[in-house]
C-alpha cells in the first residue's frame, strides 16, 4: 500500500505548464487552453469551462508556491488573482513568468512557513501544535527527538514519518544564520528504535566520536598510561554497581552518574584517582550545561541504539546536588578499597542552592504561587485535550494525583479492585505506601503494614477516568478487578513490549513511565505560544497536588 506524501516538491512547473499560465494571463479562454494542453489522452470528452478553470488555478497555486519557496512574494502576489486583467498587469505577469522559469528549485529556510513545504492538511495540524515555521519544527525535533510529534493535534506516526523523510533530505540544505548545520544527531532518533544503528563498544578515551553507555565501554590494556588507569577504574565502578540490586532505581541512578563521570574524565584525559576539589568544581559547572551539546545532549533513547546521549539537557541545582552525592559515595567506596590515595571531596564544598523547591512548604517569595497558577492552567489544558487520547491519560492521572492526593507509586498499583461504587458514590480504596531509601515509593507488603485509606472520586475525576478506560476498550461499569486504573494505550512493537503484553494482557504503567508521560504533557503545554509565561516553572508530577483548583 502506498503512503501518502504530504510534502511539496520544490521542482518548478514544466515548460508546458508555464505556457498554460502565460496564455491564461494573456487573456486566452480557459477552455481552449486546457483542451489543448491539459486534456488527458485517456479522456474522451472535452473539458467544461469549470473543469478548465479549476485545472489552471491548480497550476496557478503551484506557481505561487514555487515563487514563495524562492523568496519572491512580489511575483506570488501577482498571481494570487488572475481576474480583472489589464494590459499593464498582463505584461507584468508575463515578465514575471519568464523570470520564474529561469530560477532553480527553491531551498527551504528556517523562517519559511511550514505551509510552503507541506500539504495543507499537514500544515494545519503542525500549526495547531505550535509549529508554524520550519525553524519551529527543527527546534522541536532537536529537543524532543522521536517523540516530537506527540501532542500535536491529530498528527499520527505516518505523518510524522513523512516529516522525518523530508528532514533527512534537507539535512545539507538547512543552515543557521552563521552557515552552520541546524539539524543535530537527534534527527537520527526519529527512526523507530528497531531501525536505528546498533551501539558498538568503544575504548574509553578522548577519541570517542560519540558517547557510549557504561556497558559498551572498553578499557585500555596498555599499562602505565592514563587510559590504563581509567580502564582499571572502570572495572572497579562495575564492581561497585554489582553491589546494588540490578534494575532498581538506585542502581539505574548510580549507573547514570558513574558513566557520565567516566566519559567526562576520558574527555579530559584524567583518571579518577588524580581528581581534586578543583576538578569537582569544574564538573559541577559542567553538569549545568554539558558542552559540546552535539556530543553530550539529546533526547532519551534506547541504550543499545544510536544516537544515545547521557544528558537531555543541563541539570538544575537540585539534580546536580543529587549527582554529586552519588559521586561522593563512589569515591568513598574506591577510597576504602585502596584505589584512591585521597578523597577528592575533602576540599570540595558543594554550592548552596538558595532557591526553594516547589513542594517544600516554605515561603519562597512568590515562586510557589506562580507554580500553582501554572499547574492550574496545565490541568485546564489537559481537561480540554479531548481529541488526544494520550493526554486524556495524563488528565486522568492528574485527577488521581491532584484530587485524591495519591503518589505516582500508588496510582500505578491501583486497580479496578480498589473501586467502591454504590449509592451514588464513587470511592477509591488505596493502600498506603512507604518510601525506600532511594526515594522510590514501594508497597508495604507485610500483612500488618497496610493502612487503608479512602478517597472520594468527584464527577470530573470519574469522567476523566471513564474516557481513559474507553480509550483502552474497557467499560467503566465493569472494570476488571485486575485491570490497572491507568494503562498505556499501546505498547512499542519491540520484543520486550510484545512479551509484556503476552504475559500481562491488562498491563499498566510503571512509576517511571507515568512520570515521563506527565512531564511530556507539561513540555507540550509550555511549548504552545499562549503558555510561554509558564516555561520558567520547573514542573514535577507532585506539583499537581498543589494545583487542584483556582479561579475559573
Amino acid at each position: 500500500m502506498s503512503v501518502r506524501d504530504d510534502t511539496l516538491d520544490p521542482s518548478k512547473l514544466t515548460r508546458t505548464e508555464f505556457a498554460v499560465v502565460r496564455a491564461y494571463a494573456q487573456g486566452m479562454a480557459a477552455v481552449d487552453i486546457a483542451n489543448r494542453y491539459l486534456l488527458d489522452p485517456d479522456e474522451e470528452e472535452a473539458l467544461t469551462e469549470h473543469q478548465a478553470v479549476q485545472r489552471i488555478l491548480q497550476l496557478r497555486d503551484r506557481l505561487v508556491q514555487f515563487a514563495l519557496q524562492n523568496n519572491r512574494p512580489d511575483i506570488a502576489a501577482m498571481f494570487d488573482s488572475l481576474k480583472g486583467r489589464s494590459n499593464v498587469a498582463m505584461d507584468r505577469r508575463v515578465d514575471a513568468l519568464s523570470s520564474l522559469e529561469r530560477l532553480s528549485p527553491g531551498r527551504p529556510a528556517l523562517d519559511h512557513a511550514v505551509s510552503l513545504w507541506f500539504g495543507p492538511s499537514l500544515s494545519r495540524r503542525l500549526a495547531a501544535g505550535g509549529i508554524g515555521r520550519i525553524g519551529d519544527l527543527v527546534e522541536r525535533v532537536n529537543r524532543r527527538g522521536a517523540a516530537w510529534w506527540r501532542g500535536v493535534p491529530r498528527l499520527g506516526a505516518k505523518s510524522a514519518d513523512v516529516v522525518r523523510h523530508w528532514l533527512e533530505r534537507q539535512r545539507e540544505t538547512l543552515h543557521a544564520r552563521d552557515g552552520g548545520p541546524v539539524l543535530g544527531p537527534q534527527v537520527g532518533a526519529l527512526v523507530a528504535p528497531s531501525q536505528r544503528p546498533r551501539m558498538s563498544p568503544a575504548p574509553l578515551d578522548e577519541r570517542l566520536l560519540h558517547p557510549v553507555p557504561l556497558e559498551y565501554m572498553l578499557h585500555e590494556a596498555l599499562s602505565g598510561s592514563w587510559r590504563s588507569a581509567l580502564g582499571e577504574e572502570l572495572q572497579w565502578v562495575r564492581q561497585w554497581l554489582d553491589g546494588k540490586r540490578p534494575g532498581s532505581h538506585t542502581w539505574a541512578s548510580y549507573r547514570r552518574e558513574a558513566e557520565r563521570l567516566l566519559l567526562w574524565a576520558a574527555r579530559r584525559r584524567q583518571p579518577l584517582r588524580t581528581m581534586k576539589a578543583e576538578d569537582l568544581s569544574a564538573y559541577w559547572d559542567f553538569l549545568a550545561d554539558p558542552q559540546p551539546a552535539a556530543f553530550w545532549q539529546g533526547p532519551a533513547g534506547p541504550r543499545d541504539r544510536m544516537p544515545w546521549r547521557p544528558f537531555e539537557g543541563g541539570l538544575r541545582d537540585s539534580s546536580r546536588q543529587a549527582a554529586m552525592r552519588v559521586i561522593r559515595a563512589l569515591f568513598g567506596w574506591l577510597r576504602q578499597r585502596g584505589v584512591l590515595t585521597h578523597h577528592p571531596f575533602d576540599g570540595f564544598v558543594m554550592p548552596v542552592v538558595t532557591a526553594r523547591s516547589h513542594d517544600d512548604g516554605v515561603d519562597d517569595g512568590g515562586i510557589a504561587d506562580s507554580a500553582d497558577t501554572s499547574v492550574v492552567a496545565f490541568r485546564r489544558w489537559l481537561e480540554r485535550s479531548d481529541g488526544t487520547p494520550i493526554w486524556r491519560t495524563a488528565n486522568a492521572a492528574s485527577y488521581l494525583i491532584g484530587d485524591c492526593g495519591m503518589r505516582i507509586g500508588e496510582v500505578v498499583l491501583a486497580t479496578g479492585g480498589h473501586l467502591r461504587l454504590g449509592d451514588g458514590s464513587r470511592c477509591l480504596v488505596r493502600p498506603r505506601f512507604g518510601v525506600d531509601e532511594s526515594g522510590i515509593v514501594m508497597p508495604n507488603l507485610g500483612p500488618h503494614r497496610v493502612e487503608v485509606n479512602v478517597a472520594t472520586l468527584s464527577d470530573d475525576a470519574w469522567t476523566a477516568l471513564s474516557r481513559h478506560w474507553a480509550d483502552r476498550g474497557l467499560a467503566a461499569d465493569g472494570l476488571p478487578h485486575a485491570a490497572p486504573l491507568l494503562g498505556p494505550l499501546m505498547l512499542p512493537p519491540t520484543s520486550r513490549g510484545q512479551a509484556k503484553r503476552a504475559s500481562l494482557p491488562l498491563v499498566g504503567y510503571s512509576p517511571s513511565g507515568l512520570d515521563r508521560l506527565l512531564r511530556a504533557a507539561w513540555r507540550d503545554f509550555v511549548a504552545l505560544p499562549e503558555h510561554a509565561d509558564h516555561r520558567a516553572v520547573r514542573f514535577t508530577p507532585r506539583m499537581l497536588v498543589r494545583g487542584q483548583d483556582g479561579e475559573p
